[in-house]
């Protein structure tokens, strides 16, 4: 009776082992499997990282081609006499252009001023007569 009951715990005990080793297994590649996507999460995320810094540096290289485009041209504007004398000529039409304006409109007001004075003389002779 002894042994027959020391067999029954010894078959529940194996049961048991059995079962654990089942479960430890069972945990052991769920653990695989997290890390596996954690790693894949991971590279998943600094793939990402590094297109937003490209994406960042091709803006910069752009804004730095532009910026030394500009530092070209304003150089160029600065080390070319030609470019300069070409300036001149246009400056000195936009002068004219402002001192014939100016004519016109001082012309404009003598003119009106004129026009007033004639009306002011017209009614003066009107009332006297």
């Amino acid at each position: 009776m002894i042994i027959s009951m020391c067999d029954k715990h010894q078959t529940n005990l194996e049961r048991s082992l059995s079962s654990c080793r089942d479960n430890v297994a069972k945990f052991w590649s769920m653990l695989v499997e997290i890390k596996t996507a954690a790693s894949v999460g991971k590279d998943a995320a600094a793939e990402e990282e590094d297109a937003m810094r490209k994406e960042k540096d091709a803006a910069a290289e752009e804004e730095d081609a532009i910026r030394k485009e500009k530092d070209a041209v304003a150089a160029a504007e600065d080390n070319d006499p030609a470019a300069e004398e070409n300036d001149t000529p246009a400056e000195e039409e936009d002068a004219a252009a402002d001192e014939k304006d100016a004519a016109t409109k001082e012309k404009d007001v003598t003119s009106a001023a004129a026009a007033a004075m004639a009306a002011a003389k017209q009614e003066a002779d009107n009332m006297a007569a």
